[in-house]
């Protein structure tokens, strides 16, 4: 398979785009990392829209590169970018190995960084259920109603204020 130079240009543009919005994404998600340790829940909701924004926009990228992949002939994946880099020009392919490096760490950040977020929601949705069974003097853990038929019923009480959002692959590492 070969690329034109207006291919590799077009991936070149959309590979420093989707670093530029990792960049502002991975930015979001250490200000949430900072709202979540601090329990603020405003900024924490004002941080939502712009999070959902920058992964639409970043999505789109995505499929536009693999999309620009698949037409030159190769698999829409981490492979397929790589097979195009080795078969460009000098020039082009140390841009597009600069371009696809930046973009592979900004992602791995984004990604480690929306796993800790994860990890800091799950464990304050463990503490607020902890501590309103202790406030209804119940065992932690242990809420129990009542059916109908006086049969016991455990039912978990939840107060979630944020929520992970599942990472998308930026960077798709399928084989």
């Amino acid at each position: 398979p070969m690329t034109s130079t207006e291919q590799q240009s077009r991936i070149n543009e959309i590979l420093q785009e989707e670093t530029r919005l990792s960049q502002q994404l991975l930015g979001i998600l250490q200000s949430e990392n900072q709202a979540l340790n601090s329990n603020d829940h405003d900024a924490i909701q004002q941080l939502i829209p712009n999070k959902q924004q920058a992964i639409d926009n970043l999505e789109s990228l995505v499929q536009q590169r693999r999309s620009l992949l698949k037409n030159a002939g190769f698999s829409e994946d981490k492979n397929g970018m790589e097979a195009l880099i080795k078969q460009c020009g000098a020039i082009s392919r140390g841009l597009l190995e600069q371009y696809w490096h930046q973009l592979v760490t900004v992602a791995s950040g984004c990604q480690r960084q929306n796993e800790i977020n994860g990890i800091i929601i799950s464990a304050s949705s463990r503490d607020t259920k902890h501590a309103l069974s202790i406030l209804k003097g119940q065992r932690p853990g242990k809420e129990l109603h009542y059916g109908p038929n006086g049969e016991k019923i455990n039912t978990a009480y939840s107060t979630t204020f944020a929520k992970a959002q599942p990472w998308y692959p930026v960077i798709s590492f399928k084989k």
